[in-house]
C-alpha cells in the first residue's frame, strides 16, 4: 500500500525540532536536495526518488491536501534525527512549501544559508537567494560609500581647521615677536614739529592742518609718528598779550630706517 503524503514528519536537526509533512520531504527530494532524498529513502525505501508526480511547489497553494495532516487518529508518525546545522532548514522548508524564495536578512546568516543550500543541491533556491540579496547589498554598499565619503570630508575639514589654527598661532607668534622688536628698536633720530593756531580766535583747525602737511612730508622719508599729536594751550605773553595754542607732533626714525636728518641731538625742530 502506498503511503499517503499527508503524514507528519518530525525532524530533529542538530537538536532543533521541525515539524513538516511527507509531501514536503518528497518535494525536497524531487528538487535535488540530498538531505531530503536521504529522508525519502529512509521513509519510503530506495525507490523513493523515483516517486511519480511533478513538483507542485508554487505560490498559489496547490498541494494543500497533501500537506494537511489529520490531528487525530494518525496512522503514521515519523521521526528522524539529522546530524546537521539547523540554520538553513527553516528557509528550505519555507521554500519547499510555497515555491517562493524567502527573504533572509543580510549578514553572516544569509551567507551560511546560501552556502549550505548550494551544497545540499537546492541550486535554484541558492541562486534565488543571491538574486534577492543583490539589490539590498547594492543599497548597503551605497550607504557605506556615502558614509565613507562623509567621513573623508569631515577629516579633510578637520585638517583644514587644524591648519588654520596652526597658521593663527604662527601669526600670533609673528605679531608678538614684531611687537617685541618694536619695543626693542633704538630711536636714532627724532624731530618735533609744531604749528600754532590763530592767537585771536584760538581755533586750532588751521594749526592742525598745517601740522599734518609737515608730518606727511616726513612720513614720505621714512619717519614714524611717536605718539599722537598734542595741542598745548597758550598762556599770557610778557607784553600782556595771549600766546597762541600750539600743535606738537613727534616723529622718529629707528635703527635701520632710511637716512633722514641728522642725529637726534641735532634734529629736534620747532
Amino acid at each position: 500500500m502506498t503511503m499517503p503524503q499527508n503524514v507528519r514528519v518530525r525532524l530533529n536537526v542538530g537538536g532543533t525540532v521541525f515539524h513538516t509533512s511527507l509531501h514536503t520531504i518528497l518535494e525536497g527530494a524531487r528538487r535535488g536536495c540530498v538531505v531530503f532524498q536521504c529522508l525519502a529513502e529512509q521513509i519510503l525505501g530506495p525507490q523513493s526518488c523515483a516517486v511519480s508526480g511533478e513538483s507542485d511547489g508554487r505560490a498559489d497553494g496547490v498541494g494543500w491536501e497533501k500537506r494537511v495532516v489529520p490531528a487525530k487518529d494518525e496512522r503514521y508518525r515519523l521521526e528522524y534525527f539529522v546530524d546537521a546545522d539547523p540554520t538553513p532548514f527553516p528557509v528550505w522548508l519555507n521554500y519547499l512549501r510555497t515555491g517562493r524564495v524567502p527573504i533572509v536578512e543580510a549578514g553572516s546568516l544569509r551567507d551560511t544559508v546560501i552556502l549550505e543550500t548550494e551544497l545540499a543541491g537546492l541550486t535554484e533556491l541558492a541562486d534565488g537567494l543571491r538574486a534577492a540579496a543583490q539589490p539590498r547589498e547594492t543599497e548597503l554598499d551605497r550607504v557605506k560609500k556615502e558614509l565613507s565619503d562623509a567621513c573623508k570630508k569631515l577629516q579633510e575639514h578637520e585638517a583644514v581647521l587644524d591648519k588654520v589654527e596652526e597658521m593663527r598661532k604662527q601669526l600670533d607668534e609673528c605679531l608678538s615677536k614684531q611687537a617685541r622688536q618694536c619695543d626693542e628698536r633704538e630711536i636714532v633720530r627724532e624731530v618735533i614739529l609744531r604749528c600754532c593756531t590763530d592767537k585771536h580766535s584760538r581755533v586750532d583747525a588751521s594749526g592742525r592742518a598745517a601740522l599734518q602737511e609737515k608730518v606727511n612730508k616726513f612720513l614720505g622719508k621714512g619717519w614714524q609718528p611717536l605718539g599722537p599729536a598734542t595741542l598745548v594751550a597758550g598762556g599770557p605773553l610778557d607784553g600782556g598779550g595771549v600766546a597762541p595754542d600750539t600743535w606738537y607732533q613727534t616723529l622718529v626714525q629707528y635703527e635701520g630706517s632710511r637716512a633722514g636728518p641728522g642725529p637726534a641731538s641735532q634734529a629736534k625742530t620747532r
